[in-house]
């Protein structure tokens, strides 16, 4: 059974494309990585410490509101890496 031209050359273009994605995908892991002697325990108390950081939660009563209604929330302001008030 032969191949048309069409078929065999979008297996070729398809097997170069997926040998990129796999060359850049390694190039990007292996760039990320975290240095000897440095965990991530430790990264992520460098970034505690850089300054505050907060998450605020928004509550709603409603999904939909239209115009002149009157809108209920709360607002929750806490300490965005542990989630305390």
């Amino acid at each position: 059974m032969a191949l048309s031209k069409h078929h065999s050359a979008s297996g070729f273009c398809a097997f170069f494309g997926w040998l990129l994605v796999l060359g850049l995908a390694s190039l990007g892991t292996a760039a990320g990585q975290a240095g000897p002697g440095e965990t991530i325990t430790q990264k992520l108390a460098q970034y505690e410490q850089r300054g505050p950081h907060e998450k605020l939660f928004l509550h709603l009563d409603r999904p939909v509101y239209l115009s002149g209604e009157t809108m209920w929330f709360k607002v929750y302001a806490v300490e965005g890496t542990h989630a305390r008030p």
